[in-house]
């Protein structure tokens, strides 16, 4: 681990200097579960707003600094990463978004001038934006007057001529020690895009640099709309969810459901919240209709159903031989503890082994196909016992 007091010394030493020093740093990203937004429920409805996302990362000398109210010895560079992953990963990757991103700092960090172009608007990919988000390596420049940031918004108004639709601008940084010409330069970027613009930032300051909050602030307050939050304010998942889904969607009031509420499949949930109709009658079900068994327990790192569990599977065998049109598919899901390529094997080879269980006890191998999905589909947070229980489940699908 780097010595505190002497890394702050480096951090001074750099301060003296008029360019600033370069830090490198080698960012490693926390274990993170992003929550599922944009989903509607509970008498709410969320339409996408924003069809582009162009983000302005902070590479300023100061950004090297230690936070003061991180759990861990980090930088507020290192930090500012961690957040971009973490909204990146919370970006449902089932809508249409384009993104892009900008440095803003001085010297080497951003090729001796002072915004550099990390990655141009395109298709919003999360392996790819990701890519982008490390290019990031280091930080420099001394922010005597904060012109680089008035430079980035400038340089973003050029960038969003290639931008679709309503587009949030969203700057992460401390904010510190800014030009009030950014201020100016928010101003004719939301007179040129008008409506379809909004400003939000991640402020990642310390206590000495409240000023940089407000300044924040005050450039979402020139674009009439968006927001500031601090790093604090989105340090879990939820948290982050909830922030991410203010940028992406728009929240109105579901139609009120008709007097005579239908459940088409008989299955004890109503057909606008199924999204699995034509359910066999006495199939058990989840809450979103689909024909689930839950509590299918097997011994870690094991494939094999246990013995005292496979009573769970001879009401859906009975169902299948109730019903011998049906053809399903078994899909075999994880919680999200374990590695994505662990859990895609571990849930494929407990998929396979429910419809080794079925052929053995009467169903037909050609009416059945398995998959496993690994992690990839929670139906709740994994930050629970519970949640991941729910999420630990084998799902049949209807294939014909």
């Amino acid at each position: 681990m780097i010595n505190k007091t002497l890394f702050l010394s480096v951090i001074t030493a750099c301060s003296l200097l008029s360019s600033g020093c370069a830090t490198k740093h080698a960012t490693s990203y926390p274990p993170f579960t992003p929550e599922l937004i944009g989903k509607d429920s509970a008498g709410i409805k969320y339409t996408q707003k924003t069809h582009t996302l162009f983000v302005l990362i902070d590479t300023f000398s100061s950004i090297n600094d230690i936070y003061d109210k991180a759990n861990v010895f980090e930088s507020k560079f290192t930090l500012q990463k961690q957040v971009l992953n973490q909204i990146n990963k919370t970006i449902p990757e089932d809508i249409t978004l384009k993104s892009g991103l900008r440095s803003f700092g001085y010297g080497e960090c951003v090729g001796n001038m002072y915004t550099g172009l990390l990655q141009d608007i395109i298709p919003h990919e999360r392996y790819i934006f990701q890519h982008s988000i490390d290019k990031a390596t280091c930080a420099s420049g001394r922010s005597l007057f904060g012109a680089p940031l008035t430079s980035a918004i400038d340089d973003a108004s050029t960038d969003l001529d290639k931008a679709n639709g309503n587009i949030a601008l969203l700057i992460v940084s401390d904010g510190y020690n800014m030009s009030f010409r950014a201020k100016n330069s928010a101003e004719d970027l939301k007179e040129k895009f008008a409506n379809r613009l909004c400003i939000y930032s991640v402020w990642i300051g310390n206590e000495n640099e409240k000023e940089g909050y407000s300044f924040l602030k005050e450039l979402s307050e020139r674009s009439k709309c968006g927001k500031v939050v601090s790093y604090t304010d989105v340090a879990n998942s939820k948290a982050m969810g909830h922030f991410v889904e203010d940028i992406i969607y728009k929240k109105s009031p579901l139609k009120k459901a008709p007097p005579a509420l239908r459940d088409s499949d008989n299955d004890g949930v109503f057909d606008h919240h199924d999204i699995c109709p034509g359910t066999p009658k006495g199939a058990p079900v989840n809450q979103y209709g689909c024909w689930t068994i839950n509590g299918l327990e097997f011994d870690y790192n094991k494939t094999a159903i246990r013995k005292e569990n496979t009573s769970l599977l001879d009401t859906s065998v009975q169902i299948l031989k109730d019903n011998p049109h049906l053809n399903i598919q078994i899909e075999g899901h994880t919680d999200n503890r374990g590695s994505d390529n662990y859990n895609l094997l571990l849930s494929d080879g407990r998929a396979a082994s429910v419809k080794k269980y079925l052929i053995k006890n009467g169903i037909k191998a050609a009416r059945l196909s398995s998959i496993g999905m690994g992690e990839s589909t929670p139906i709740t947070s994994n930050d629970t016992d519970e949640g991941r229980q729910l999420n630990r489940r084998v799902v049949f699908t209807i294939t014909k």
